[in-house]
């Protein structure tokens, strides 16, 4: 049991530090001095650390996963009746026996009442959806594509249909994106996910991950802190090394097994199968999906395109109207080939370039032959065991995407028969 300190110990890490070098040793500090030993207690993970940084993003075969919503259930809190937390259905059982645990803990005098996270110990938040916030950040990518680098870089009389939307969309990839998520399962292995999405986490207090002190103030240096690691080991529970208010099933921990009884949950393996959907069977569907709103959107705003036509020496103009696409023209458009070639691509692009050409092409010809023998979802199989491996390499983010728009001149992409006024209205560099 720990040794608490009579005097307050003092953490300064927080995002509010200006300097770098400060951040950096402060929250060196918290990892080496926060806990007792310096890979804290048995029931802490660090979701920073290796191949924790995907905990339960990643299946026992390395695919790219997310969770069965239809197996979510809800909790509510005592204290905000009208709002729902959803956690897989084991989950739920863990944290209401957690919480049973801790208020007869309270009742009989074995946990002090000094902390109202305790008093009071209920979900302020749960699952948050990963498909959701990837189109929430796939809406960023696509409006700065269509507001901005169609008009700046390539021109609004380059897109007159939804057919050189996309490919101008595709081109944009080429041009700035290299490195960057793009697919839903490139999003999903990313930094820009993690164990809120995955159905077995939920949070048990509102203490900032960006403040230190918060952390050793709220749970680390409480009296209750020993019984709290006691209850999450007995019940199968973790909580993030880096913020004890958040809690996760810890899917490997003996403690578990009987919730996976209860719910007819054989193995580890059985789990995964049953509560999750490989994310890749999505890429493709919320891509098009995406690519007919901000196409759509586009055409409301810019209806019409001017033409000109030079006619026995005269300069003839006309006014050339876009139309809507729906879902159910994509097919007569394009060929699925199109669409699981792109995506080859764009697994290219997410990991920086690093497939050689002659496996791209390997790749992409196999993927072909796949879907037209058997079906899609084995040609997203395939494309899915061909590159995996390159989920991992770490990406740059929207912010990056940005810049590369800024500095990218227009001499630069003028190969491509691209004219156009600067980006901004600025001139690059």
């Amino acid at each position: 049991m720990r040794n608490l300190k009579v005097m307050t110990r003092k953490f300064k890490g927080n995002n509010d530090l200006k300097s770098s070098h400060d951040l950096y040793y402060y929250r060196t500090k918290f990892s080496n001095e926060a806990y007792e030993g310096d890979l804290g207690p048995k029931c802490s993970k660090d979701l920073n650390f290796a191949e924790y940084q995907h905990y339960a993003q990643l299946d026992l075969d390395g695919n790219p996963i997310v969770p069965n919503e239809n197996k979510l259930v809800g909790l509510r809190a005592p204290n905000q009746p009208a709002k729902v937390f959803y956690v897989f259905d084991f989950v739920a059982d863990m944290f209401i026996d957690l919480k049973t645990n801790i208020e007869l803990a309270l009742v009989s005098g074995k946990l002090c009442k000094t902390n109202p996270i305790f008093n009071n110990f209920a979900p302020v938040s749960a699952y948050v959806s990963p498909e959701n916030d990837y189109k929430t950040y796939l809406n960023e990518l696509m409006a700065l594509y269509a507001q901005t680098v169609i008009p700046e870089i390539y021109g609004n009389d380059n897109i007159m249909d939804f057919k050189s939307f996309v490919k101008n969309f595709f081109n944009f990839v080429d041009d700035f994106a290299v490195g960057v998520p793009i697919t839903y399962t490139g999003w999903l292995i990313s930094k820009s996910a993690g164990i809120k999405h995955t159905g077995i986490s939920l949070r048990v207090a509102e203490t900032p991950y960006s403040d230190d002190q918060a952390k050793v103030d709220d749970f680390i240096d409480t009296p209750q802190m020993p019984y709290y690691e006691l209850a999450l080991t007995n019940l199968g529970f973790a909580f993030d090394f880096q913020n004890p208010s958040v809690l996760f099933a810890d899917l490997s921990s003996p403690a578990i097994a009987k919730y996976y009884n209860k719910f007819n949950i054989t193995s580890l393996n059985d789990m995964f199968n049953k509560y999750y959907i490989k994310s890749y069977y999505k890429d493709i569907s919320i891509l098009i999906d995406r690519l007919i709103h901000f196409y759509n959107l586009y055409i409301t705003i810019n209806p019409h395109q001017i033409k000109f036509d030079l006619c026995q020496n005269k300069t003839k103009w006309h006014w050339e109207r876009r139309t809507a696409v729906s879902p159910s023209q994509i097919s007569t458009m394009f060929k699925s080939s199109y669409w699981l070639s792109k995506l080859i691509d764009l697994r290219n692009h997410e990991s920086g370039g690093k497939i050689d050409k002659g496996k791209i092409r390997k790749i992409k010809k196999y993927s072909s032959f796949l879907s037209k023998t058997l079906d899609n979802n084995q040609a997203l199989d395939y494309i899915n065991n061909e590159t995996k491996d390159l989920f991992f390499k770490r990406e740059f983010g929207f912010e990056d995407i940005k810049r590369r728009v800024l500095a990218r001149s227009q001499a630069e992409v003028k190969s491509r028969g691209i004219t156009g006024k600067s980006v901004f209205g600025g001139g690059g560099y």
